[in-house]
């Protein structure tokens, strides 16, 4: 697991996005189609947010589910040759950097991270 400190997309508004999204319509009736239809850009815009917002957290979801793989495939890939790059793992170019960078911050004694080169090496 990453460490607490490891930094990931976090939407914390998105919940009263939502609610305020939904209260634009839902209160239509009360306001004014025109009022529903002048916001209806704004509305799109925070629901917009919201779908990206959700894609995000799934693939964080997978890359989690999938980095005991990643990790043992890091493992593996180590006891073969001293430095690794992203290159080196069967996985996309994305999830493979975000996959070094997991595994360096749980073994970061052992290991250094470039990140300019996006590689690890192991510690002299």
């Amino acid at each position: 697991m990453p460490t607490k400190n490891y930094l990931w997309e976090r939407n914390v508004d998105l919940m009263q996005q939502m609610k305020l999204a939904n209260d634009m319509f839902s209160d239509a009736s009360e306001t004014g189609l025109k009022n529903a239809l002048d916001n209806m850009p704004k509305f799109l815009s925070r629901l917009e947010e919201c779908v990206d917002t959700l894609v995000t957290y799934n693939e964080k979801k997978e890359l989690l589910l999938n980095y005991p793989i990643a990790e043992m495939e890091i493992l593996n890939i180590l006891k073969r040759k001293e430095q690794i790059s992203a290159e080196d793992l069967p996985f996309e170019h994305r999830f493979a950097e975000d996959y070094l960078r997991l595994f360096y911050s749980n073994n970061f004694s052992e290991f250094r991270f470039d990140e300019s080169n996006l590689s690890l090496t192991k510690r002299v």
